[in-house]
């Protein structure tokens, strides 16, 4: 519980401090007195994000700072925790509009407090009972009504679902790479067996290309000596400078007379020569590798060379290295597409096997749900009959989804059902006082565990009066031996149940907040039921209402 709260320049409080005793404590003043400086106060302490229209006017800096009673603290770290059974929160505001959030005199940010707050203390304002129109919070109230056993439905449900969506995006996940992987390797399967055909190493493209160069070097050069030979031997349509040399050999023996032997010689060694010279391109071009080795090797060299132009228009690359890389990659990543096949059907089988469960979490969970809804309407119907609602009654409707989510495949709506109507939402029948109210019965109804250590209800007997208040007023009191309430009224039938009771007052521009003892609060009674403390009646009234409380509590 909060034991001790000390406010300085928030709002119209220059500087406050309340030690709070008992369980339920009653905030009351005039309009404007500065009521809501102290409401804006808790919520600072709460974990609401600061405003600059929260810090007094012409000040630099605000503080609140709160001392509560409390044991151990779930998700916070040692340091942060309780000390001796004391737990002190503190939130600085700057008039540049930033703040600062501790924890046990330790700077924390504000996300941690807010965390830690949760479900510590709850700042209820009088429009809080809106909620109720969201069907989420419909949801979680009657979850929170299930207590422990709906609980453990409810997350061992959110545990298997989002087992289930994580193996379904698993799933998508991999169908996304096999859809890269074959985009990627689009034709790899080609280029691993032609380079497994080739087996080229990294420097195999230079050394065909001047490999080839050599060869089409060495066919030319073979070409031009079998096209010499030709023009020397002969063929087929010639016969050659051989053939016509001897045909001048002979012609000139029959021409010549024996006095022009030199002739004949000459022109016989010129024949030799020749035939020497046919002799010696012969053994030159038999000693050499043939013309139709080099023309198969010349095809061989082409083809190799061609296969790796392919396989760099496959890959998409340039080089040998990025050519090795890329085949590196596409075997490895060829092997696993064939291997994922078998992955993703594994995956489904799991998948189905976990959606199968979902549903079956999800119909257990429903089934819960119902039987608590059932016993939710009797105990919030029996609080709003206490509350003078007796003609009302609250109806829970559970209504099927066909699309299971985390919290259950069901949406859960508050209905509202009088003697002479139909049951209808309650955002169409209720008042904002049977709102108020529905609300307290709600949270009457809820347990202990689930409810914060603090409840600051701000004017929550708004569009309520009289009996309504009373009974009101009594039903706040009884939630407080659940939880510690501070509440903010005007409603002094309400201001009387209280065990402890400060008054706001508002001197110029200043608001001072202030314990009432025994007398000031029989005076502060009978200003809030008449508009003035004067009047006997009044004063008498402030007395009965205050004396019942101390029959009540003896």
């Amino acid at each position: 519980m909060l034991e001790e709260l000390h406010v300085k320049n928030i709002g119209g409080i220059t500087t406050a401090s309340l030690k709070l005793q008992g369980n339920f404590t009653a905030v009351t003043g005039e309009s404007g007195a500065g009521k809501s400086s102290l409401v804006r106060a808790l919520e600072l302490l709460a974990g609401k994000r600061a405003q600059v229209s929260y810090l007094r006017v012409g000040e630099a800096l605000g503080e609140v700072e709160g001392a509560f009673l409390a044991d151990h603290i779930p998700s916070l770290p040692e340091e942060l925790q309780p000390q001796e059974g004391v737990w002190v929160v503190k939130r600085v505001v700057t008039s540049e509009g930033r703040s600062k959030s501790y924890i046990q005199g330790h700077v924390v940010p504000l996300n941690v407090l807010s965390s830690a707050m949760t479900h510590f203390m709850h700042v209820q304002s009088q429009f809080s009972q809106l909620d109720l129109l969201d069907e989420n919070n419909q949801l979680d109230l009657l979850d929170s009504y299930g207590g422990v056993k709906l609980l453990q439905k409810k997350m061992a449900l959110a545990d298997i679902f989002h087992k289930a969506v994580e193996m379904e995006r698993k799933i998508q996940d991999l169908y996304r790479k096999r859809k890269r992987v074959e985009e990627r390797y689009n034709g790899a399967v080609e280029l691993i067996q032609l380079l497994k055909e080739l087996n080229p190493s990294l420097s195999s493209e230079y050394e065909w290309e001047n490999e080839l160069r050599i060869v089409k070097e060495a066919i030319s050069r073979r070409e031009e000596l079998e096209s010499i030979l030709i023009v020397l031997e002969g063929g087929m349509a010639s016969s050659g400078l051989e053939g016509e040399l001897e045909n001048i050999s002979l012609q000139l023996k029959s021409v010549l007379d024996s006095s022009n032997e030199d002739i004949e010689r000459t022109s016989q060694s010129v024949l030799m020569a020749l035939q020497q010279l046919i002799r010696q391109i012969r053994e030159l071009i038999s000693s050499k590798t043939s013309l139709e080795e080099l023309k198969r090797r010349h095809e061989e060299l082409e083809s190799k060379l061609g296969g790796l132009r392919k396989c760099k228009r496959i890959a998409r690359v340039s080089t040998m290295e990025e050519l090795v890389e890329y085949y590196t990659a596409a075997e490895r990543e060829i092997s696993w597409l064939s291997e994922s096949l078998a992955e993703i059907e594994t995956l489904k089988e799991k998948l189905n096997k976990l959606k199968k469960d979902v549903s079956q979490h999800a119909l257990d969970l429903r089934s819960l749900r119902t039987e608590i809804a059932k016993q939710l309407e009797e105990t919030v119907n029996s609080h709003l009959r206490d509350l003078g609602m007796e003609s009302t009654r609250l109806t829970v409707y559970i209504e099927e989804m066909k699309k299971v989510r985390a919290n259950g495949a069901e949406t859960v709506s508050f209905m509202i059902e009088t003697d002479n109507n139909l049951p209808a939402p309650i955002s169409k029948v209720a008042s904002g006082g049977e709102l108020s109210r529905i609300l307290l019965a709600l949270q009457m109804a809820l347990p202990e565990e689930v409810l914060p250590k603090l409840l600051v209800v701000d004017e929550v007997e708004a569009g309520l009066g009289g009996k309504a208040a009373l009974l009101t007023g009594l039903k706040l009191k009884e939630l407080s031996t659940k939880c510690q309430i501070i509440l903010i009224t005007h409603e002094a039938t309400i201001a009387s149940l209280a065990d402890q009771h400060f008054r706001v007052t508002k001197e110029g521009e200043e608001s001072y907040v202030k314990e009432l003892n025994d007398e000031e609060r029989v005076q502060e009674i009978a200003r809030m039921l008449s508009g003035t403390s004067e009047i006997r009646e009044a004063i008498a009234h402030a007395m009965q209402l205050l004396n019942l409380r101390k029959k009540d509590d003896e």
